[in-house]
């Protein structure tokens, strides 16, 4: 996902195609203030199977109980594909984990942006934009994200706003229908964040209000949140300071380990400071 060259190489820059215009770093870019998304807000859904749209009306959004499964919601709607909620979060995590133009970590901060403007929190992700060096000329973040080159970062808006019928369905009986769906792959790794540390490794963490790098040891298998206890620590941050480490364009758990989640000893990390 993403290119995975640093913001500050030349080279990088220069990747950015033929047009010269946007490969310039452009401080006087429009930016407006990120907009809350109004609760009784939706949008159209993703396309899924067949290619059609699962947006059903508003007045079919709500819940099944255990029993009914997907299939049961599925004839309620009618013959149209279902977006249930597990199925909404599938959808969005192969969009984030697709990006392969633009640079990783803008990718990594625009996801963490965007999930936080979904969840409420409008302020954070303002943050999280400006460490960046992001901005958003509309305040809406679907309309467009612009680094600080000039290149373009554009989301479905389904990635930020809750889409019209997503389909809330008894979560056993959606687990039996998506075969698992890695909910057991993520149950390992949680188990293995709680043991032993693992390996102690050296991890250097890139800071995004300052550009700087600190480097602390963490074990393979202790938990992410551990490490970024010891970044705030090294780089001397208040206490309340809140920091998330992207790696590779993703964010990674906090509740999760630095090897169930693909670390490789010796990357650069991205620690977002906000």
């Amino acid at each position: 996902m993403g290119r995975r060259g640093s913001r500050t190489v030349p080279a990088a820059v220069a990747a950015a195609g033929s047009q010269p215009a946007a490969a310039t770093k452009t401080a006087s870019r429009p930016n407006k203030p990120l907009v809350a998304i109004d609760r009784g807000r939706r949008c159209k859904g993703p396309v899924l199977d067949g290619g059609l749209s699962a947006s059903p009306s508003l007045q079919h959004s709500g819940s099944y109980r255990k029993g009914s499964g997907a299939a049961a919601a599925a004839a309620a709607l009618g013959s149209g594909p279902v977006l249930t909620r597990t199925r909404l979060e599938k959808e969005r995590n192969a969009f984030w984990d697709t990006r392969v133009t633009g640079h990783a970590e803008i990718w990594g901060a625009v996801r963490l942006a965007a999930e936080l403007v979904r969840g409420g929190d409008v302020a954070s992700a303002q943050g999280v934009l400006d460490a960046a060096g992001a901005t958003c000329p509309t305040g809406e973040m679907w309309r467009g994200v612009f680094d600080e080159w000039g290149i373009e970062y554009r989301v479905p808006e389904w990635t930020v706003v809750e889409p019209a019928g997503v389909v809330e369905v008894d979560s056993d009986e959606e687990g039996e229908e998506d075969e698992g769906d890695g909910a057991e792959e993520q149950s390992l790794a949680e188990e293995k964040g709680k043991g032993k540390m693992g390996e102690v490794v050296n991890v250097r963490a890139r800071l995004s209000d300052r550009g700087t790098d600190v480097v602390v040891q963490v074990g393979m298998e202790e938990r992410v949140s551990a490490g970024i206890a010891r970044i705030v620590e090294a780089a001397k941050l208040p206490a309340t300071t809140r920091v998330r480490i992207a790696y590779l364009g993703k964010i990674l758990r906090e509740h999760d380990s630095l090897a169930a989640q693909g670390y490789s000893e010796g990357h650069v990390v991205n620690a977002l400071v906000f």
